[in-house]
């Protein structure tokens, strides 16, 4: 998650043993930290399509907390549901992509990002060609402002979510959720993720 304004999520169907297990292992990091410095409060699993929603979409009624948000099928936009394919566990360097699962650039995933970035965010080709070539799919697992210092922990934490992810089944996300996730979380202020929340979806499409 990065950018600014609101955030269009693919999420996994509610209930379903992939949503299910993406929960737990979040709040399973979140809940024992001891791997990191500022780790949040769990949040809902998700790869974000696009940040930088515009104000028409997130100025819409009402905002609902979780899990009473309001989704639609992507079928409802004329889309298929994509393909997500694991390509690796990554630690990485930014608070939103402290512990992530990195998904391959598939063609059907690529389709579904390139459609709804047009429609959610006001750009010209130029732009949404270059914000393309640069996107990072990804469903995170943990937000923290750092990493702890003890290597053997961060080296076990890391063999334990590679191997729980060996048989994790990423089919099931096929619906979108639109979050205003404008009071983001700073690294010293990690708790406002429970701020978000989700806003009814104005279907332009």
């Amino acid at each position: 998650m990065s950018g600014t304004g609101g955030s269009l999520w693919l999420v996994p169907t509610p209930g379903s043993a992939c949503a299910d297990e993406l929960q737990s292992k979040i709040k399973d990091l979140s809940s024992n930290p001891e791997w990191g410095r500022g780790v949040s409060k769990p949040f809902t699993p998700h790869m974000t399509i696009t940040s930088a929603i515009t104000d028409y979409f997130l100025s819409s009624a009402e905002k609902v907390e979780f899990p009473g948000y309001s989704y639609i099928h992507l079928d409802e936009v004329k889309l298929a549901k994509p393909e997500l394919r694991i390509k690796e566990i990554v630690f990485g360097d930014l608070f939103y992509k402290r512990i992530f699962i990195r998904l391959e650039r598939t063609p059907s995933l690529l389709e579904v990002v390139s459609t709804l970035r047009s429609q959610f965010v006001g750009e010209s080709q130029d732009a949404l060609d270059e914000f393309m070539e640069s996107f990072d799919p990804h469903i995170s697992l943990a937000y923290a402002s750092g990493f702890s210092e003890d290597e053997q922990l961060l080296e076990q934490v890391r063999a334990s979510i590679e191997t729980w992810a060996k048989s994790l089944a990423l089919s099931e996300f096929q619906f979108i959720v639109l979050m205003d996730t404008r009071n983001k979380p700073k690294c010293a202020d990690q708790d406002r993720v429970s701020d978000w929340k989700a806003c009814p979806i104005r279907l332009a499409l």
